[in-house]
């Protein structure tokens, strides 16, 4: 306890401490009277050097801590001023005569500085149990932020891992899309079309660069899907342009599926060159507003 309140105490240990004085009121009662010890000591000199400059240095960094010392050091003064005159006048007259002598002759001092004394303690008790209480609801406070703290902390867990899957989600899509690029052409059925998928990226469109697809002559139909805003339940247009060339195809409406705008197109209208791809949406006045656009090469098998 005398480690603890001259600030020599490990923090682990510390908290410990608080703890059990602020629920054991045994513990309480013991910190409280090593505490009036160590005061006593230190108004009295009784403490060493390096006990001293931590109890300078810790205990009275607290201006509760100060006030203490203070009426204690007065507390202290005056009692060694009435502990001195009663030993100068041991030989003379007992300790009970001086008492009543000086109730009797001379009451209003001794009166006025007992009531004074029971005065300083009263208020001191007060302000410890004011500060005590203070600490208990600080205490408390701290305990509610931490629960809120650890609260969001599992939230934002919790979206950072949800956020984490549709990556993987979409990067598995993406795979799968390059595969079906690099595989063997389809072979076609007779009687049904054959259809190829591309997932386009929107890019700063520059003439001749941009995504390249691979397009099979066995090909009949090409599907290019687009991301857009799941949550956004617009309608769409898409248009496809030769790179400085003439439109070759426009779709006036685009459906949508699992957070996709698919555009689709004949494979004849897509020959061997460069495409940019525009994406529109209707806003809330009834006109076109493009949304994105998207550069890609086709290379004829």
């Amino acid at each position: 306890m005398n480690r603890y309140l001259l600030g020599d105490l490990p923090e682990a240990e510390a908290s410990i401490l608080e703890e059990r004085c602020f629920t054991d009121q045994e513990t309480f009662e013991q910190m409280w009277e090593v505490e009036n010890r160590l005061v006593d000591r230190y108004i009295r000199g009784g403490l060493s050097h390096a006990d001293r400059e931590r109890f300078e240095g810790h205990y009275l960094a607290s201006p509760v801590h100060r006030h203490r010392v203070s009426v204690a050091r007065k507390l202290l003064s005056a009692a060694d001023a009435m502990t001195a005159s009663a030993i100068a006048d041991q030989d003379r007259i007992s300790w009970w005569e001086r008492l009543t002598e000086l109730l009797r002759g001379s009451p209003f001092p001794l009166k006025f500085a007992m009531g004074a004394v029971a005065l300083l303690l009263v208020l001191g008790v007060i302000k410890f149990f004011n500060d005590r209480a203070r600490l208990q609801s600080e205490i408390v406070r701290l305990q509610t932020e931490n629960s809120s703290s650890q609260a969001r902390e599992k939230e934002l867990a919790a979206q950072i891992a949800a956020e984490q899957l549709e990556r993987t989600k979409l990067s598995a899509q993406i795979d799968e899309l390059r595969k079906r690029q690099t595989g063997p052409p389809p072979s076609p059925s007779p009687g049904r079309l054959t259809i190829l998928s591309f997932l386009l990226s929107p890019i700063n469109v520059r003439a001749g660069e941009g995504q390249k697809i691979t397009i099979p002559s066995v090909v009949d139909r090409v599907q290019l899907q687009l991301n857009v805003n799941p949550g956004e339940q617009r309608q769409y247009q898409a248009s496809i342009n030769q790179v400085g060339g003439s439109q070759v195809w426009r779709q006036r409406t685009v459906n949508l599926s699992g957070g996709q705008a698919i555009v689709n197109v004949p494979a004849n209208r897509l020959p061997l060159g460069d495409y940019i791809l525009t994406l529109f949406a209707l806003n809330s006045s009834g006109h076109l507003e493009e949304i994105n656009r998207y550069s890609f090469r086709v290379i004829r098998e």
